[in-house]
C-alpha cells in the first residue's frame, strides 16, 4: 500500500511541478545576484556566531535535543561559509570545522535514536518467555559510550 500511495504521489501534477521548480533553479538559483560582498559575509558570520553560541550552550547543558539543533546551526554556518568560499579566503577552514562538528554531532543524534530503540527492545524481550533483555543493554551501554566520545570530540574542537 505504501508503494501505490508513492507511487501515485510521485505521479501528481503537484510532484511535477515542484520537479520543474527545482529544474529551473539548477539553470537560475533563486538567489539576489546583486547582494554585496559585504553583506554576504556578514550574513555568514552572524551564522558562524549562532552556530557557536548553541553548540557552548548544548555542551554545557549536555541536552541531546540542544546538541541537535547545535547540529543543525553548524550545517546552516557550512553552507554559509561554502557561498563565501569565491570572496573570503578563510572560508575553506570555516567549512571544514562546521563540517566536523555537523559529522561528530550527526553521529551523536544516531546514538540517542539507537539508545532509545535499543531500551524499548530490551524492554519487550524481558517480558517475552525465553528472552532478556542483557544484550540489548550491552548495545544500550556502547551507544552511550560512542555519545560521550562525541561529545568529547566536540568539546576538543570549541
Amino acid at each position: 500500500p505504501a508503494r501505490a500511495r508513492l507511487n501515485e504521489a510521485m505521479e501528481s501534477g503537484r510532484y511535477r511541478a515542484l520537479l520543474a521548480v527545482l529544474r529551473g533553479w539548477c539553470e537560475e538559483p533563486p538567489v539576489d545576484q546583486e547582494i554585496a560582498t559585504k553583506a554576504l559575509l556578514k550574513r555568514a558570520r552572524r551564522a558562524e556566531r549562532k552556530a557557536d553560541r548553541r553548540l557552548t550552550a548544548a555542551l554545557s547543558s549536555g541536552d541531546d535535543a540542544m546538541l541537535h539543533r547545535a547540529r543543525k546551526a553548524a550545517k546552516r554556518a557550512r553552507y554559509a561559509a561554502e557561498l563565501c568560499k569565491p570572496v573570503d579566503k578563510k572560508a575553506k577552514r570555516t567549512i571544514k570545522h562546521y563540517k566536523k562538528i555537523q559529522s561528530l554531532l550527526g553521529d551523536h543524534q544516531d546514538t540517542v535514536v539507537a539508545s532509545g530503540a535499543l531500551r524499548q527492545m530490551a524492554v519487550a524481550a524481558g517480558t517475552t518467555l525465553g528472552e532478556n533483555g542483557f544484550s540489548y543493554g550491552m548495545l544500550y551501554a556502547r551507544e552511550q559510550q560512542i555519545a560521550r566520545q562525541c561529545r568529547e570530540d566536540v568539546l576538543a574542537l570549541v
